[in-house]
């Protein structure tokens, strides 16, 4: 089944994706007099795959070096847009898979705190805890669905009526793939199919996806750059992010969807469970006199918080 036609060199960007790595984590290109990295896609004129900066008053169409005379009328619109859009988002209802784990929490209690939108909790609480809502879990805005990814029917069943998902299910413990390989496939890609699918069946056409920096795999032993494009996955975590994406790409063409790709590297704050930073500070905790590491002790990592 196709989506709708499109006509012949219509600019609709249909993904976005913005690694989120490095030394750069948190931060955004203000080098917006640059064009955008080259389109991915093969097909000009359906919209582009498009790995982008954050342009800062970037006007539709125009080059902001040239925005100048009518340009003025152009940037209060783009205001005025944004400005309603704001309005908007505090009126929205957000479907978010895997809402009360570590990353998904922090969101739902974001979103909680500052606006008057409702949200709906899709998690089989495997890893997630209604604890980390704290007080908001009694709060009339939020709705929690104890469900799993997996089952197809269930998350169709709870997405009507819905204006966006957030999608963070998936499995959360990379080493678990060393002794269970299908771990990321049965938790990720699986799911994320699933997800996709509602939407199809149901008129949602917004998705925001939680990637990560294992879709490059091996790379280089500096910051590496937003546009960097080499993708290589090492381990079964990468690949199936990189598949994720890859099927949210898809749907987004076919389909007339909306995505956006975060690929986050090395998330670390409150309501952490494990990893390495995790880690290190249980074993300071044990031991504040010694840290056992790994390797020789010049390695380096990048973190966002």
């Amino acid at each position: 089944m196709a989506g709708p036609a499109r006509e012949a060199g219509a600019a609709r960007k249909p993904l976005h994706i913005f690694p989120i790595l490095g030394k750069i984590a948190g931060k955004f290109s203000k080098d917006w007099k640059k064009p955008l990295t080259p389109a991915l896609s093969p097909q000009a004129g359906r919209g582009r795959w498009v790995k982008r900066r954050v342009h800062i008053l970037s006007l539709p169409g125009r080059d902001p070096a040239k925005s100048c005379g009518t340009g003025r009328k152009e940037v209060r619109d783009e205001r005025s847009e944004r400005v309603n859009r704001s309005k908007a988002a505090h009126h929205m209802k957000y479907f978010v898979t895997g809402g009360a784990g570590f990353i998904g929490a922090h969101w739902v209690n974001r979103i909680l705190n500052t606006s008057d939108a409702q949200v709906t909790v899709f998690d089989n609480f495997s890893t997630g805890r209604k604890w980390h809502f704290g007080d908001r879990v009694k709060d009339p805005r939020l709705s929690i669905v104890e469900a799993d990814a997996q089952d197809e029917s269930k998350l169709a069943a709870a997405m009507p009526g819905h204006d966006i998902v957030y999608h963070f299910a998936a499995n959360s413990d990379i080493a678990r793939a060393q002794t269970e390989p299908t771990v990321d496939f049965r938790n990720g890609t699986i799911p994320t199919n699933n997800v996709l699918e509602a939407m199809r069946k149901t008129g949602v056409k917004r998705i925001v996806f939680k990637s990560g920096s294992g879709v490059y795999g091996e790379v280089p032993p500096k910051p590496i750059p937003e546009n960097y494009d080499r993708m290589i996955p090492v381990s079964t975590y990468g690949a199936c992010k990189l598949a994720c994406e890859s099927l949210i790409s898809a749907y987004s063409f076919m389909f007339d969807m909306t995505g956006t790709v975060f690929r986050f590297a090395n998330v670390v704050g409150p309501q952490q469970t494990h990893g390495v930073a995790h880690d290190f500070m249980l074993r300071l905790v044990k031991d504040p006199a010694q840290l056992k590491i790994f390797g020789d002790g010049t390695q380096s990592k990048p973190y966002i918080h």
